[in-house]
This record gives structure tokens, sequence and C-alpha cells, in this order.
């Protein structure tokens, strides 16, 4: 739902250099580099120029119920929000779209323009149905997800695939397609993955698997914290292993995490991190409990 908005600053973390560690060995490696070393000068100025439209964006959604996980649930005729090349938020809605206290918050914020769509936010989830019933018939589905810019349910398809499945659903407004190109699972690490941090024995979780800097790397769900300044090792960042066979899968290369729990804001983001695999462990797109992941992320 509010991925694009939170990718917009993820995707700029996934830019730095290594050292090599042998595999089932500790070998010193070099400082770790800072924030504005890791990431280059334009990428930071486009995050803090983007930070007050993602300000506003938490303070909309305090507005909206939310799950049990705490993510907010979109209210009817309401179609989603992004940040433009103007580092505005846009919020998009239908004619229908009728709940006063937001619309007075969005009138009240010079952060935020307006856009009128054709459909919520809800009807186009619910075309994942079509989504669905394409992968159960075996047409082979890239990826698929809300579009909320084009305000469309976006459906990537194998080049065999598009034309055939194109025209059968043409009187369908709701959804677009387009061609892709599948993800390939590679070998063991998978989403889900349970690791530990060997600086105290405290563990994370994998989230996904990709690459940094054209090398394996995984974003963890957490928990993979900066060591204390005094800490005795040649790098402020923990390695990173599998306690069961206690060798070592690599090293976290970078760490972002509240210092405060009353932090509003982005720093509602938590905590997590980048960890480049040093070990001869592979990436995957599988979850741990359940299948492959057709799709992107």
């Amino acid at each position: 739902m509010f991925k694009k908005i939170i990718a917009l600053c993820l995707s700029a973390l996934l830019l730095c250099s290594i050292s090599t560690t042998a595999f089932g060995t500790d070998t010193p490696i070099s400082t770790a580099p800072t924030f504005e070393e890791a990431i280059p000068k334009e990428v930071q100025e486009r995050m803090a120029a983007q930070t007050p439209a993602l300000e506003a964006y938490f303070e909309l959604m305090e507005f909206f119920e939310k799950d049990e996980f705490g993510v907010p649930i979109y209210p009817d005729h309401y179609a989603g929000e992004y940040i433009d090349e103007n580092n505005k938020l846009v919020v998009q809605f239908t004619e229908k779209f009728s709940n006063k206290k937001v619309l007075s918050y969005i009138a009240s914020s010079p952060l935020i323009q307006t856009k009128q769509v054709e459909y919520s936010y809800n009807e186009l989830v619910a075309q994942k149905k079509v989504a669905d019933k394409l992968i159960s018939s075996g047409t082979r589905v890239v990826s698929h997800g809300v579009d909320i810019v084009n305000n469309k349910y976006e459906i990537e398809l194998l080049k065999d695939d598009l034309s055939k499945v194109s025209t059968t659903y043409a009187k369908n407004s709701l959804v677009s397609f387009k061609e892709g190109e599948p993800s390939q699972a590679l070998a063991q690490l998978k989403g889900g993955d349970k690791i530990y941090n060997d600086d105290h024995g405290g563990f994370m979780s994998i989230g996904i698997c990709g690459t940094y800097n054209g090398r394996k790397a995984i974003l963890t769900c957490g928990h993979g914290n900066i060591r204390p300044s005094n800490y005795p090792s040649p790098s402020p960042y923990p390695y990173v292993n599998d306690s069961s066979n206690a060798y070592l899968i690599g090293h976290i290369v970078y760490a972002q995490a509240n210092t405060d729990p009353q932090n509003t804001g982005i720093t509602r983001l938590g905590d997590f991190a980048i960890v480049e695999i040093t070990s001869t462990d592979t990436t995957t797109n599988l979850v741990n409990i359940g299948g492959p992941i057709t799709g992107t992320y």
C-alpha cells in the first residue's frame, strides 16, 4: 500500500563496497563507511527534500484505522498516494470520497496536492483475482500489484503470454498488462530465515534477498543494529552468522535504527540492516515457510 513512498527512501540505501571474508573465518574488515560516505550526495539531497512529504504522509495515516500489524486501512473511495517530482505528496481519491477530517487535513497542508481518479485503492486491490486466475491457469505471471500513480492494477507477464491475455481482459479497465522478466531463484538464503548477530547473540530474520553494489546481499527485518563505539572490533558493524552451523554469513554494511521509542514520523520505520553475503551461501527469491515468489520487490 505505502511501499511506493517508502521505496523512494529505501532504494537509495543499496549502494556501497566491502572487503571479503573467507568462509568459516573471521578476517578483519576495513572500517565501514558512514552514511554520508556511502550514499552519493545527490541521493542524500533527494531524500532530504522528500522528508517533509513523508512526514505529511505519516500524519495523514493517523486519520485511518489500522490492521492487526499497524498498517493503515484505506477507506472507501480513497485511492492512495505518492511523492511526485516536486517533492509533494499527491493524494488521490474518487469523486465520492467524503471523509471530512481527512479532507480538512489535506486542505490545510501546503505539502499535499490532490488528484481525482476513477478507481479507489480497494477496487484496484480486488483485481488481484485476475492475477490469481491467470496463475492457476498456468499463465506465467511475473509480478502484479496496484500501480497507484496510474490508478491501475498492473500485471506483468512473459512476452509469449502478453498478447493473448491482454485481448481476453481488454474490457477490464482496472487492469493493465505489460511485459516482464521472471526473477531467478539461486540457492539457499530465504526470506524469513533466522540469522544471528555475533556481537551479542541477538537474532533477526531475513526480509528479502537481492544485491548490494553488485554483490549478494539481504535486507533484514530489524535488529541489525550498529555496535557501540567502544565495542572491541575493527568495525562498528557486526558480522552476521548462522548460529547452528557457527559460520559467518556476511556482515552489515548499513544499518538504520530508532534511537527513541517515542519518535514520530519517518523515524517510525524501525530498524533494519543491509547484510552483504561473504560466505558461499547464495541468495534466493524464496520465502522460508512458503513457496517461490514470482514477482519483484
